[in-house]
């Protein structure tokens, strides 16, 4: 397997050569990143000493630090637990862990009000940003909203937080549906 960008995701959809790879990373900083590595080694590290327990809890309290990483036995570490932990964390942090899109009827349909408003966009590519994300659209298109003089300006920032709004709209029926 060669690490070319522009190679196929034709892996099984769960895995990162899969549909689940094709997620874009958003929201995380350089830090973050470090820091889902961080955890990523230890759930990948094969413990020498007793110290398993107090690294693991560490992780789950956001403690652990790279000093604690010493005690590791990175020798008879998993490169492949390591790099499936590394994905794991990343979407942890960014809340869609488990980040798995096997079964098109578990993703929302695109509200039939807004396809209009595709027509320059690539299909389903909505589906890619968090309800978070989608709420914070919300929240600040509605803020500038407030802000603008123009009234045909105001109006436009209205009618796209009230899309964003829809869109989070369909993630709830999506969910309601399918449980």
């Amino acid at each position: 397997m060669s690490t070319d960008p522009n190679r196929p995701f034709d892996g099984q959809s769960h895995t990162d050569d899969g549909e689940r790879g094709k997620t874009e990373i958003k929201g995380v900083r350089f830090r973050d990143l470090c820091d889902c590595v961080v955890k990523a080694l230890v759930y990948a590290a094969s413990f020498t000493s007793e110290n398993e327990k107090e690294l693991r809890q560490k992780v789950k309290d956001n403690t652990i630090c790279c000093q604690d990483l010493y005690e590791l036995e990175l020798s008879k570490m998993s490169l492949a637990a390591l790099i499936q932990n590394i994905s794991c964390e990343v979407e942890k942090f960014m809340g869609i862990f488990p980040n798995v899109r096997e079964r098109s009827e578990t993703m929302p349909s695109t509200p039939p009000e807004l396809l209009e408003h595709f027509a320059e966009w690539q299909d389903g590519t909505w589906r890619d940003y968090t309800i978070s994300e989608l709420g914070d659209w919300v929240h600040l298109l509605h803020k500038r909203a407030t802000h603008r003089i123009t009234a045909s300006k105001r109006l436009k920032d209205l009618e796209d937080a009230r899309n964003y709004w829809i869109m989070i709209g369909s993630w709830l029926d999506s969910a309601e549906k399918n449980s």
